[in-house]
């Protein structure tokens, strides 16, 4: 997930040279900054956090935390192979950019898509799982050998079928293919994980991982993923978001420190990352749950029995089992588990109404159950009884409920009342869901004019 501090607005414009940047200008001086990885959300009802979550079995980390056993991957065996479509032609409707709507119209079909995730200016999803991926492609982010931005989804190349997970960061992306860790994009703190500074228009194998991945999850310019229940982390480091103890980059996977077993749950935010360890959630880096920096994991007070955790700017949330609350936790009774956050309050953030920053979880005022959430920069999304809610910062329509006015407990989202079993909450400003299959995205997108309900990413064979 990404974040604008201080809700500095940003105008941006594309600069005509031959590797296409895009340059932006704060409306309130240098007050912008990077955010963290986009939340993922898709394949099999479990989630993990940082990356694509799914909504059953296996998950990957990545920004959208899961009702389920979070972080397990359930990779199929064999690497990638080159593939396309597998018969599908994506034509997106209405609005442009990062969201993927190129204006055209079609007959809906049923929906094959397994996974979405949301990055700064781009979104990758996968269908049938291949992965493709539209919106910005300054660094090569969308994967498909080139440099130009689209707004329809394009073909990443080289990953043909078989992935697991997805997980989208600012420029750069991940998947997971039969237990191996893909990455293209930005490199350029090492966040490909490929031991040079050399960034890639298509994926590259994170070799030092091996082939038992099990979770993946890009942050803003780093990446982590879980081994057999261990935790690596490498790329960007100055705010100490790797977790080996230093602030030094690294250019390839280091084990987290107090995490080489048992980690069940991962997820890379912007300066800071998360883990459910031991039932407890764990966070390093900066503003790791929006109180403190740390060099290698501390814990959070009062997160036992939380089994998912997902963290963005300066938003973290969690998932906890209804038991570990001593009764039902203020819950409706019906063992669905407790949505909490915790962080900044600013902007309704934390979605419990009060506004207020708080460096210990809170529940979420009138949604007392949720079978996924995702945290943004200073705005969150859950799924509640097949049902889409957002909360927090709304000047770039990101609550997607058709106003622009901040939202400080979760509120429906427009037309996703029923059928969305996967959420993705990041981006600069743009969220994503998956409902009966279909792709729906919101906010502003990319650099281009959004639209401030969900737009439909239709799916023609």
């Amino acid at each position: 997930m990404y974040v604008i501090s201080n809700r500095v607005k940003v105008l941006c414009f594309l600069v005509p040279v031959v590797n296409l940047a895009i340059a932006c200008g704060s409306t309130q001086g240098d007050q912008t900054s990077s955010a963290g990885s986009g939340g993922d959300a898709g394949l099999s009802g479990v989630s993990s956090s940082g990356g694509a979550s799914s909504s059953g079995g296996a998950s990957s980390s990545g920004g959208t935390a899961g009702h389920g056993d979070a972080g397990a991957a359930g990779a199929s065996a064999g690497g990638p192979t080159d593939g396309g479509m597998g018969g599908y032609d994506f034509t997106p409707v209405g609005g442009e950019g990062g969201l993927g709507d190129g204006g055209e119209t079609s007959t809906v079909n049923e929906g094959p898509v397994d996974a979405i995730s949301v990055g700064y200016w781009h979104a990758c999803a996968t269908v049938h799982q291949s992965v493709h991926c539209w919106g910005a492609n300054s660094e090569g982010q969308l994967g498909n050998g080139s440099t130009v931005d689209s707004d329809t989804p394009v073909d990443v190349q080289g990953l043909g079928s078989g992935v697991v997970a997805i997980s989208t960061g600012y420029f750069h992306a991940c998947a997971l293919v039969g237990g191996e860790v893909w990455c293209w994009g930005l490199n350029q703190h090492g966040q490909l994980g490929t031991g040079t500074l050399q960034s890639s228009s298509v994926p590259v194998r994170v070799e030092a991982l091996g082939s038992n991945v099990t979770a993946i999850s890009a942050g803003g310019n780093h990446t982590c993923a879980t081994v057999n229940g261990a935790a690596y982390c490498w790329g960007y480091n100055a705010l100490a978001q790797v977790g080996d103890g230093t602030r030094v980059d690294r250019l390839t996977p280091v084990p987290v420190v107090g995490l080489s077993a048992g980690v069940t749950a991962l997820d890379a935010g912007e300066y800071q990352t998360c883990a459910v360890h031991g039932g407890t959630v764990v966070c390093w880096g900066q503003n790791a749950g929006a109180v403190h920096s740390d060099l290698t994991p501390a814990e959070v007070a009062d997160t036992g029995g939380t089994y998912a955790v997902t963290t963005g700017g300066n938003l973290t949330c969690a998932l906890r089992k209804e038991d570990a609350l001593g009764g039902d936790g203020g819950s409706s009774g019906s063992g669905a588990p407790e949505p909490i956050c915790w962080g900044t309050g600013q902007y309704g953030a934390l979605g419990d109404g009060q506004g207020k920053s708080s460096a210990t979880p809170v529940a979420l005022f009138g949604l007392t159950s949720a079978d996924q959430i995702s945290a943004g920069p200073e705005f969150g999304c859950a799924i509640a009884h097949g049902a889409a809610y957002c909360w927090g910062t709304n000047i770039w329509a990101a609550v997607g409920d058709g106003t622009v006015a901040d939202r400080d407990v979760p509120t429906p989202v427009s037309g996703l009342g029923s059928g969305v079993t996967a959420i993705s909450a990041g981006g600069e400003s743009h969220n994503c869901a998956i409902a009966h299959g279909h792709v729906y995205c919101w906010g502003t997108g990319s650099w281009k004019t959004g639209t401030l309900v969900p737009q439909l990413v239709l799916l023609d064979r």
